[in-house]
């Protein structure tokens, strides 16, 4: 799930592996369901795809300030010479940064409180959970860093808290 705000622009990476058994020419991938203009992605593709490698694209997202507000489902498409494979992915586009970090927080909280009974269980399980609860820490204060940057109005500091918290839940 990819979130925006009208006028955004962002960059967004996307990992493609080659699982084949076989080298493949003329790696790519698009995006089917938002409109063109909307996105580029860098590089366009890549000559050869060996087998066993992954692929690093970045899909920079540039939302019209007259876009409609909603939900898109499209599909990001990787393609070659011999095979392709598609992802459904959900675009939300919001009226602004705010209702995106808003969005993002509640997100982040909820993936926060699955993460604390993920580790409840553990504990019962006698198994040792100190690192995670460092993480959870960091989370915690990362979540809140981004609440108190975002009534401050400062909205790229809350983004990078925002970013930070949900590189820490994966």
């Amino acid at each position: 799930n990819i979130s925006l705000a009208k006028g955004m622009t962002k960059i967004e990476n996307v990992v493609v592996k080659n699982v084949g058994d076989k080298d493949m020419d003329n790696l790519s991938i698009l995006i089917v369901g938002i409109p063109l203009t909307w996105y580029n992605i860098t590089p366009q593709s890549y000559k050869t795809a060996q087998k066993g490698n992954s692929y690093i694209f970045l899909i920079e997202f540039r939302i019209p300030k007259d876009a409609k507000e909603g939900e898109y489902k499209a599909n990001l498409i990787a393609s070659t010479n011999l095979a392709s494979d598609q992802k459904p992915i959900t675009i939300t586009i919001f009226k602004s940064i705010e209702d995106v970090l808003n969005s993002e927080i509640s997100r982040l909280k909820e993936d926060l409180q699955e993460l604390a009974v993920d580790v409840k269980i553990a504990e019962r399980d006698g198994k040792d959970t100190s690192a995670i609860a460092v993480i959870i820490n960091e989370i915690k204060s990362q979540i809140n860093s981004a609440e108190t940057n975002l009534k401050n109005k400062n909205t790229d500091e809350a983004l990078g808290n925002v970013a930070n918290a949900k590189i820490l839940t994966e």
